[in-house]
């Protein structure tokens, strides 16, 4: 598998130029993860339903969990058609599924961590990647680990790495002009990731536990995910997970760390592919035909089509201002921090940001004001509309879907499941279709 990757990721690299847009284009489209539910019917059944679906749209396709659906847009040139073609696009085919969910008595999640089911032992899907991806992990994790997480007095165990199985995510793919403009384009999305990602956050309740942490997936992901040896550890090898342990300085150093880490399957003619399948930093590069795309991977999926829209516009302005600027990277152990924080406490943490000309720690509902107007700018430099950002304009105050569910749920750590109904429902995030 090795050498298959190493002669295709050389072919890419020998064909560079081949990646070059010569034409002014913002080209993006979407990957949406959501979780069918219902009180009345089993999960097996609703698997059972969502197979039904899948025959029936074929634009649905499998994920990890065995409720859950993935579908995406079309790609869509947005400097030609502007940012609300992207949303008729989505809010589309959203609006196709749900027919589908009504006419079965499916309701949607539409949240980042499935609150019902229970961690370990989480139903997956029947197909052999969704069994032997999970199952390398949990036979392989690094011995001696702490795999509970809560920041309430009460500790959840995620100790099985079926358990992403439960989450679900927004990823937005964006097409990069060259292959450098590739790289920078990652090392930019890595660093202003956790400022969207702190006001975005919907994966707070695990098996109807309040954990606490705004937004919960990705430190599951690296604890059920580390499989690292005592040796790889002391030579400071990193997850493949969330950040890399520097920014990259081209396409051979990303293609080096991807190389890093078990294939996991065995299929040489796909070994590219899969590297990048299980290539789960907060974003990565993918190869689409001759066009280079960068992928942000860390946005969960949000209550509605037009917050995920605002919450695209927010990251893709913010990248353009940060490219037009020339903005400095920040030190990645600033990011790091501002990662954790992002996770663990949204909005009510503490970031690191570019301020009056230099770096400074600015609190979340400064950070959000300061890091909206850089994406409004950006915007604008490259001829879009910031018109969707007035979905959120307000999160700085009003706070993440997180943080807006457990305010419904106050005084609650272990909710009843009827109670868990109820706030999902008042705060949108259940569509009851």
């Amino acid at each position: 598998m090795l050498d298959a990757f190493d002669a295709q990721a050389e072919d890419i690299c020998s064909r560079r130029d081949s990646f070059r847009v010569s034409a002014p284009a913002v080209v993006v489209g979407l990957e949406s993860e959501i979780a069918l539910f219902s009180d009345e019917i089993e999960p097996r059944d609703i698997s059972q339903l969502r197979e039904e679906m899948i025959r029936e749209n074929g634009e649905l396709a499998h994920e990890l969990g065995a409720t859950q659906l993935e579908f995406r847009t079309s790609p869509v040139d947005i400097l030609d058609r502007g940012i609300g073609a992207l949303q008729e696009e989505l809010a589309g085919k959203y609006e196709q599924i749900r027919r589908q969910a009504v006419a079965r008595d499916l309701f949607i999640l539409r949240i980042g961590a499935n609150p019902f089911y229970p961690i370990l032992g989480a139903p997956r899907t029947d197909k052999p990647r969704y069994q032997l991806v999970p199952d390398f992990q949990n036979v392989n994790r690094r011995a001696g680990m702490d795999t509970t997480i809560g920041m309430n007095g009460t500790r959840v165990d995620v100790g099985d790495a079926a358990s992403v199985s439960l989450f679900q995510a927004l990823h937005v793919n964006l097409q990069a002009d060259s292959i450098p403009d590739a790289v920078d384009k990652l090392n930019r999305s890595l660093m202003v990731s956790p400022y969207v990602l702190a006001a975005a956050g919907n994966s707070r309740y695990l098996n109807l536990t309040d954990t606490g942490l705004n937004e919960a997936r990705m430190v599951v992901w690296e604890l059920s995910h580390d499989t690292r040896t005592p040796e790889e550890l002391r030579q400071g090898v990193g997850l493949r997970i969330g950040l890399p342990e520097n920014y990259f300085g081209n396409l051979r150093a990303y293609f080096n760390r991807m190389r890093r880490y078990p294939f996991i399957l065995d299929d040489p003619a796909k070994a590219f592919g899969i590297a990048t399948g299980l290539s789960w930093l907060d974003a990565r590069i993918k190869f689409i035909g001759n066009h280079a795309v960068v992928e942000l991977r860390s946005l969960p999926t949000l209550p509605t089509t037009s917050q995920e829209v605002a919450f695209v516009s927010f990251y893709l302005g913010r990248l353009f201002y940060s490219q037009l600027s020339g903005e400095n990277l920040l030190d990645i152990a600033m990011v790091e921090e501002n990662r954790l924080n992002a996770m663990l406490y949204g909005l009510q943490a503490r970031f690191w940001c570019h301020a009056d000309g230099g770096v400074k720690v600015l609190s979340g509902t400064e950070m959000f004001r300061s890091e909206l107007a850089k994406a409004k700018s950006g915007l604008g430099e490259v001829g879009l509309s910031a018109d969707a950002l007035g979905e959120i304009e307000d999160w700085g105050e009003l706070g993440s879907p997180s943080s807006r569910l457990a305010q419904n749920l106050s005084g609650y750590v272990q909710v009843p499941h009827c109670k868990m109904v109820d706030a999902l429902w008042r705060t949108g995030i259940l569509d009851m279709c």
